[in-house]
């Protein structure tokens, strides 16, 4: 009798050495599951780029990050142990995302999990156009926000549950506080009412130092990271931000305690969809509008410290933009094109 079971999307394929390379991670028994990464293939548009880029510092440097800790399931290319399973009821069906749930009653219940960070599984196939990418992030942005009474209720260590609580925090910055951010400048510039109550020479203090940490962490976490160029971060934030409306939805479903149906990220060649990026179009001329009302402004006040925060604004109204401009270019012109692969087919089957 197996002791074990494996998970793999319809569109993915395990390496022909891959349980030979996972199953020795169960003769600790304490490993309730073992992860590996997750290769985009088919990546045919501007938005499957992107997606495929945006999983480079998720999978090579958080989750490795998580290994023994709080590596979580990502679904497909999990091995679970059939008994651990079954100690906390099997897998998790009252969520959209059963793979990160289920991880939690497992990590709760004092088992370990493992990132195995090679080469398993292929062909995988990203969204390739703007409506299967929006779906893909709305469906795993619902998953995470209803994480959250699960996290409270746990028993977690504080490690984990601060990983885990992390997760919940990226979706809330994706959404809520993405919209927030986007319209501050626009509030303040265009109808000219602070956004927020805070004496500028402390924002300037205490803001910029971390976000110029975060920065240079990045860049150094990054730096070994084949297949992530600066094309990539810039791709990467452009489809982040091309999200952040329908992560908002689900933001809104998931306080009103609203059920959304599980769907599959449709799969197929790419096309465009102009509606999709109807809220970014919408926004950018706001903030362009707001540019232009901030010019103005600020030729007619002499207050140094008004000046100041006026630039600061309109500083934040550019930065917004270019990336607003590339998701819209991204969903309008999202047609497909020969595959560019991101993996080196010759040495598929070595073993790294």
């Amino acid at each position: 009798m197996f002791s074990d079971f494996s998970i793999f999307d319809s569109d993915q394929r395990p390496v022909p050495d891959f349980f030979l390379r996972i199953f020795h991670y169960f003769n600790d028994k304490n490993i309730a599951f073992v992860q590996v990464p997750q290769s985009y293939t088919e990546i045919k548009t501007p938005i499957s780029q992107g997606a495929a880029a945006q999983q480079i510092p998720f999978l090579h440097i958080v989750m490795r990050g998580r290994n023994k800790t709080s590596a979580f399931s990502l679904g497909s290319g999990t091995v679970y142990k059939i008994d651990a399973l079954l100690e906390v009821g099997g897998l998790r069906d009252d969520t959209v995302t059963e793979d990160i749930a289920t991880s939690v009653m497992l990590h709760d219940r004092g088992y370990e999990s493992v990132y195995a960070d090679f080469f398993g599984i292929w062909y995988g196939e990203p969204p390739q156009d703007a409506l299967s990418y929006v779906k893909q992030q709305g469906r795993w942005s619902l998953g995470g926000f209803q994480l959250l009474p699960t996290l409270l209720k746990s028993n977690l260590k504080l490690r984990q549950f601060n990983d885990y609580l992390s997760g919940y925090l990226y979706w809330l910055k994706s959404g809520p506080v993405m919209l927030m951010m986007l319209i501050a400048p626009v509030v303040f510039l265009l109808f000219r009412i602070p956004f927020l109550g805070i004496n500028l020479y402390m924002y300037i203090l205490i803001y910029y130092p971390i976000l110029l940490i975060t920065v240079i962490t990045f860049i150094y976490a990054m730096k070994n990271t084949d297949k992530y160029s600066i094309k990539s971060f810039y791709m990467h934030q452009c489809v982040e931000i091309l999200a952040f409306p329908y992560i908002l939805v689900s933001f809104i479903n998931a306080v009103s305690g609203k059920k959304k149906p599980f769907n599959v990220t449709p799969k197929g060649e790419g096309r465009g969809y102009a509606k999709i990026a109807a809220p970014h179009i919408i926004i950018s001329i706001f903030e362009i509008l707001a540019i232009i009302s901030g010019i103005l402004w600020y030729y007619s006040i002499h207050d140094y410290m008004l000046r100041l925060a006026i630039i600061l604004n309109i500083v934040w109204s550019v930065y917004f933009i270019i990336f607003l401009a590339g998701s819209i270019v991204m969903a309008v012109r999202s047609n497909a094109r020969k595959s560019v692969n991101l993996i080196d087919h010759e040495n598929i089957y070595a073993v790294k």
